[in-house]
């Protein structure tokens, strides 16, 4: 009689992947810095009578010492005129708290609306 061999090792288990966190949606009122109307004359477009008020929408992450990257244009009006482009250069001037109630805002995401009035 012939000894019986071994069954087959089994197949490694299969393990998912920890679901990643949803992302942290803070309110933009909580902003502890945001820039100056300086700063955001330094990069808009010159004087349009046609476009009195501007308008824009930035999405950001909240990096380190809750300074904004990874910042996106939702929407911009009037469209063409480079508000967009205006809104991602002075990005770098909002800042939230670094932790709220204990909980770090690092990786959180923000929606950051803007109104002004185009300079003159």
């Amino acid at each position: 009689m012939q000894a019986a061999e071994p069954p087959p090792p089994a197949p490694p288990a299969l393990t998912e992947p920890a679901p990643t966190p949803a992302p942290i949606h803070l309110d933009p009122r909580m902003f502890v810095r945001t820039p100056r109307q300086a700063d955001w004359n330094r990069w808009l477009p010159g004087p349009n009578p046609r476009f009195p008020l501007l308008s824009v929408k930035l999405r950001c992450v909240v990096g380190d010492e809750g300074r904004m990257e990874s910042c996106t244009v939702d929407d911009e009006d009037p469209p063409g005129i480079r508000v967009g482009a205006a809104a991602l250069k002075v990005s770098g001037k909002f800042q939230m708290p670094a932790v709220l109630n204990g909980v770090s805002t690092k990786g959180g995401v923000v929606v950051i609306p803007v109104k002004m009035r185009a300079p003159m």
